[in-house]
């Protein structure tokens, strides 16, 4: 028989059936662990947290808001460090706890897209008020945990006690309470470590790489002949259909190194092309994408005429690193039994994630792969002129130059003596085409900081490398490389992932999926 442990949040006299009521006084929390009574505002009717003999809590309430508050202070209690990482590094924020040396991943994270992401799905919660409601109530919750941690009646996080001493932070001052858009951005970052890839960079790096490949080998001119419209232009679709109805198999690819040559299109540079590489494969290596090593995710289902007891299984596994913590979180979440609601599910969250990535409502069961095989990122050569300063100011499009967009970031870098990091805050302009490209590396020449300039010259910092922009190859002017992500059009993902977990039925559940 499993052993189940009760919490009870109990409120007193509040008989209120809506999520729309105001909240109550204050209730009462029984924390298991240590057999006392604490406080929590602001829940509209009584809550009761159940724990198996694994440590997976159930929460039972009678309003998704109540449920929310105390899921946000449960997962926070288990796992904040790991939620306040991810939120850093979705904003851009990591160097504000570490300093100087997070500086390469803050950029990264917001020229690759990920808060514009973040503010991308905010803003579509405007859009989605019981989805709203949920993440602000689960902020809440996490904040609550906060308030118990300055008050002193929890420990701080595990992790700050052991950092403070080499960050030189104190572990509850250092605490920062959460709000929606910090909640979103977690849930932004994840979506980039599952989706975003940079393939398109590698594959025109290696067709720079193409010409001369074979100069001195036998056979070498016939082999190098070859090389382009039998291997890397040989491009054939696994079925003969297509869902882009244009698309003609043996086109030639627009990696060709004959097409780079005629003209037709600007050639970038190779020094460019390799240094950009290196950097996003860093970042994908990072993100547990190892070309190398290999990564993906597989699910399998057996369905309820092929089983002993006549229900059906399914098998997820999102193939995820290791770690501890887990990168995972085991919860239930149930409006049902109390209040009638909507919510009746019990799986694994992927931690920062507010919606189960694997999981089961009774009526569905549904797992998460990892989409490493969409092509879900394009590039472009750009073509950019400079201004009297040296600095990016247009674009070649269409034959007439169109201004670039310029954004300035600013960064708050910690004060931590031990890595050799001054407070400071620093800016860093990133570029956009007029039409929304993202410019994420551009020809010229590296140097180590922003002070190695001579007149007429600008430093510009592209994915942590700073760069003085210029023809170093003499090629097609000075090339840029600019990217478009599937992603900034997906604002929806709260949305449908709370949606998923209320769906009743397959059907439901495609069509749910179709609102990304």
């Amino acid at each position: 028989m499993s052993t189940m442990l009760l919490i009870t949040l109990a409120l007193f006299g509040c008989n209120k059936t809506d999520d729309t009521a105001k909240p109550g006084p204050p209730s009462v929390i029984m924390d298991v662990a240590q057999g006392a009574s604490q406080v929590m505002h602001g829940l509209h009717a009584d809550v009761e947290v159940l724990y198996n003999e694994h440590g997976v809590p159930t929460i039972f309430g009678h309003f998704d808001a109540d449920v929310a508050r105390v899921h946000g202070y449960l997962i926070a209690r288990d796992r904040f460090f790991f939620l306040d990482l991810s939120r850093r590094l979705g904003l851009g924020e990591i160097s504000a706890l570490v300093g100087q040396d997070g500086m390469d991943s803050d950029i990264e994270s917001r020229q690759r897209g990920v808060t514009t992401v973040t503010d991308l799905m905010v803003e579509e919660l405007e859009r989605a008020p019981l989805q709203a409601t949920y993440i602000e109530a689960y902020a809440q919750g996490i904040n609550l945990y906060l308030d118990q941690v300055r008050a002193g009646e929890l420990e701080p996080p595990a992790e700050l006690v052991l950092l403070a001493p080499f960050l030189s932070l104190d572990p509850i001052e250092s605490l920062e309470n959460f709000d929606s858009r910090d909640v979103v951005a977690g849930m932004a970052y994840i979506i980039f470590e599952t989706a975003w890839e940079p393939g398109d960079v590698s594959r025109a790096r290696d067709a720079a790489l193409l010409p001369g490949l074979f100069d001195g080998a036998a056979l070498g001119d016939l082999r190098q002949a070859g090389l382009g419209p039998d291997v890397f232009d040989r491009v054939i679709p696994a079925v003969s259909s297509a869902s882009a109805p244009d698309w003609v198999a043996g086109v030639p690819s627009p990696y060709n190194t004959a097409n780079a040559s005629s003209g037709a299109a600007p050639r970038p540079a190779l020094d460019m092309l390799e240094r950009l590489e290196r950097r996003l494969h860093s970042a994908a290596t990072r993100l547990g994408k190892d070309r190398d090593a290999g990564f993906g995710s597989n699910a399998w289902t057996v369905s309820a005429e092929h089983t002993a007891n006549g229900y059906a299984l399914l098998a997820a596994d999102p193939h995820l690193p290791l770690s501890i913590p887990s990168l995972m979180w085991q919860v239930g979440l149930n409006t049902q039994e109390l209040g009638g609601g909507s919510l009746h599910v019990t799986g694994h969250q992927v931690t920062p994630f507010v919606f189960m990535a694997s999981g089961t409502n009774g009526d569905i069961a549904w797992g998460q792969t990892n989409a490493g095989g969409g092509d879900i990122t394009d590039w472009y050569v750009e073509q950019i002129t400079l201004d009297a300063n040296g600095a990016p100011a247009s674009s070649l499009f269409q034959g007439t130059q169109r201004p670039l967009v310029a954004t300035v970031d600013a960064f708050e870098v910690a004060d931590v003596p031990a890595l050799g990091s001054v407070g400071r805050t620093d800016e860093i302009t990133r570029y956009a085409t007029f039409d929304g490209r993202w410019i994420n590396s551009i020809e010229g020449r590296v140097v180590d900081g922003p002070d190695d300039v001579q007149g007429g010259e600008t430093a510009i910092n592209l994915m942590g490398t700073w760069i003085i922009p210029e023809d170093t190859d003499g090629v097609d002017g000075i090339t840029a490389v600019s990217f478009d992500y599937a992603g900034f059009d997906m604002r929806a993902m709260v949305r449908v992932g709370d949606r998923i977990t209320r769906a009743k039925d397959l059907t439901e559940f495609v069509e749910i999926t179709e609102d990304f």
